[in-house]
């Protein structure tokens, strides 16, 4: 899914700040929002309750409820489990409309922390997945207010583009796992003509059965044919 183009000029101060804004803003990775017919108090406390759907970026993932994160806004912060480190975080923003309506927007963000600029640099760098993961989570949020299941079909563009564009990746991670896979038989193959030449496949175990001739029986304890 190919984002719009960046049109709106940056007045930036720190390189940070530019990754941020560009991503979030200028290449409309935070719209306008939805409007939900309910009142603010109600969306931030439904959103407060929410899980992102983590199922949706795999791997290692983990998440929890929604933390108050100022101005009313609601954010979620996206951690690797297994490594204990910050991921992204989701950020949803509610404005009051007045007479029962709210609007929610939802930006993908680098999360706090030492790794904030490199992590807000790879978000940059790939806006499909951004887009998904951001479509991820306005399902998530439209589920959740209107009281009904994850729709994973709505996520039919986004997985398309992110997709397509990580097919690099993903014909290079194939042909590694195919290399990893010719390098481990050759080495199966090596090995046993090794212990061939050493004597032949041994179990480690040892028998002095043997097979009995023609017309002796089976069984030493019964007569012969």
């Amino acid at each position: 899914m190919l984002l719009p183009p960046c049109t709106r000029p940056l007045r930036i101060a720190t390189p940070l700040t530019l990754i941020a804004a560009s991503l979030l803003a200028a290449c409309g990775l935070a719209d306008s929002g939805t409007t939900y017919p309910l009142q603010a108090r109600d969306v931030r406390q439904t959103l407060l309750a929410t899980e992102p759907p983590v199922f949706v970026f795999g791997g290692n993932a983990e998440s929890g409820r929604g933390t108050p994160a100022g101005d009313g806004a609601v954010r979620w912060l996206l951690k690797d489990a297994e490594r204990g480190r910050s991921l992204f975080a989701f950020v949803a923003r509610i404005e009051d409309l007045g007479e029962g309506q709210s609007r929610v927007s939802v930006a993908v963000e680098p999360p706090d922390g030492d790794a904030k600029g490199a992590i807000a640099q790879r978000l940059a760098d790939n806006p499909s997945i951004v887009a998904l993961y951001k479509a991820a989570m306005e399902e998530q949020i439209d589920a959740a207010l209107e009281k009904r299941e994850f729709n994973f079909a709505v996520l039919q563009d986004e997985l398309a583009g992110a997709t397509i564009a990580n097919m690099p990746r993903i014909v290079a991670s194939a042909d590694e796992a195919a290399r990893a896979n010719a390098q481990r038989s050759r080495a199966n193959i090596d090995r046993a003509y090794r212990e061939e030449a050493q004597g032949g496949w041994n179990d480690g175990g040892s028998s002095s059965h043997t097979e009995p001739a023609f017309g002796e029986p089976m069984d030493r304890g019964v007569g012969g044919y």
